[in-house]
């Protein structure tokens, strides 16, 4: 991308934010522009000048300038382009920031099971457009540290309401994103791995009509059969296959795998009583080989 490419892209994308002040506005495109153009490079190597350095530093210390109000211009701008598009996925996951140089600040909370971690934590939503094949943009991104004093209360978590755990940051984030894109959330499937696989979420996306697929993490019982969950796909018909082509390593040649699906609705049995008067349907599926080549693990 040429810097002409950059500092386009960039005006569409955070030339509309709110600072209270255009110049503090065009001062914002100019840096992330220069940003963009140097990627991975710090404020002080992208920049040409010493007056650019300087003025990169005084927007960003500027109690003036909102960090929300920067991140709801690039929503914007992810809305309109959202528009000509007829499908889109919603790409949801949760990333951590280690800084794990010594002026790491003490106020930093931990990101791992160990302690003595320090950074942040980012939940994202990215729109992707799969007719282009492309990345749309950001439409949500909530950034938090932890609180230190907290490290260690994991086995309280049932006593906690879900507004009070991490996890209900996945609820959020679809709240937020159905109130950005009105009508086009129609035409968005979201996508998550197993750290989504959270009944509250869950409940949430099916009771308001939002199309999701969700990795399986928890192996739940079910409350219209004995079994668990994990066993169900391996009882049901095969509703079709689909053939992969498998990239190989080493330089071996691509081989093709022919998945076999099967699925079902289900309605997962949930401990407490407030969860088990909510109840929701879903449909659950799985996919395998019948046989797999030799030499295959």
């Amino acid at each position: 991308m040429v810097l002409s490419d950059c500092y386009s892209w960039d005006n569409e994308q955070s030339g509309h934010a709110r600072l209270g002040d255009p110049r503090r506005t065009r001062r914002l495109v100019s840096l992330t522009s220069s940003l963009a153009q140097h990627a991975g490079l710090s404020i002080v190597k992208s920049s040409q000048s010493t007056a650019q350095v300087e003025g990169a530093y005084r927007l960003i210390r500027n109690p003036s300038v909102s960090p929300q109000a920067i991140a709801e211009a690039g929503f914007t701008a992810t809305v309109r382009a959202c528009e000509a598009h007829p499908l889109l996925l919603a790409l949801e996951d949760t990333t951590t920031i280690n800084f794990s140089h010594s002026t790491a600040s003490d106020d930093q909370g931990n990101t791992t099971t160990n302690p003595k971690t320090r950074g942040l934590l980012a939940h994202s939503v990215l729109m992707y457009a799969p007719d282009s094949a492309l990345p749309v943009g950001f439409i949500e991104q909530q950034r938090w540290s932890r609180v230190t004093d907290t490290y260690g209360v994991k086995h309280q978590r049932k006593e906690r309401p879900c507004e009070e755990k991490e996890s209900y940051r996945w609820q959020q984030a679809s709240e937020r994103m159905a109130e950005r894109l009105g009508e086009i959330q129609k035409r968005v499937i979201t996508v998550c791995d197993r750290e989504a696989d959270i009944w509250h979420y869950l409940h949430y996306k099916v009771s308001h009509g939002q199309r999701f697929v969700v990795r399986t993490a928890q192996n739940s019982r079910l409350e219209e059969a004995p079994g668990k969950l994990f066993e169900l796909p391996e009882v049901l018909a095969t509703a079709g296959s689909h053939t992969l082509n498998v990239m190989q390593k080493g330089g071996r040649a691509a081989r093709q795998a022919r998945m076999f699906i099967r699925y079902s609705e289900v309605s997962i049995k949930i401990a407490t009583t407030a969860a088990r008067r909510s109840r929701s349907r879903m449909s659950v599926a799985g996919s395998s080989q019948r046989t797999v080549p030799a030499g295959i693990c």
